[in-house]
């Protein structure tokens, strides 16, 4: 694994220019409509496929209800109660790589 641990916007506008052989305003314009095609997929809980890679996949978690046992006064005193909250439908979201992929780069 290489040092480096984030690929941020720069590395995506010189992969577009250099790799691409788009100018600076075109590559800027491809990551904005990209990163705008990701998150509309994301806020309406869709499936996001990238090439040969892997898939990003919304799952939905059912509501379910949570109960705290204590309560945190004034001065820090806790005091035991039992408070039940509701907790409403929500999305997580998992990156599953392909198998292709992972046996391809010897992944696990």
């Amino acid at each position: 694994m290489s040092q480096r641990s984030v690929v941020k916007r720069l590395d995506f506008i010189r992969k577009f220019t250099m790799e691409a052989g788009l100018n600076y305003d075109q590559a800027c314009r491809v990551y904005t409509s990209l990163v705008s095609l990701i998150e509309n997929a994301v806020v309406n809980g869709e499936k996001v496929k990238f090439g040969k890679v892997g898939a990003l996949t919304a799952v939905r978690k059912p509501p379910r209800d949570v109960v705290m046992g204590f309560v945190r006064g004034p001065n820090n005193v806790v005091t035991r109660s039992k408070r039940v909250f509701h907790l409403d439908e929500r999305l997580e979201f998992r990156f599953v790589p392909y198998r292709e992929f992972l046996r391809k780069h010897q992944l696990r």
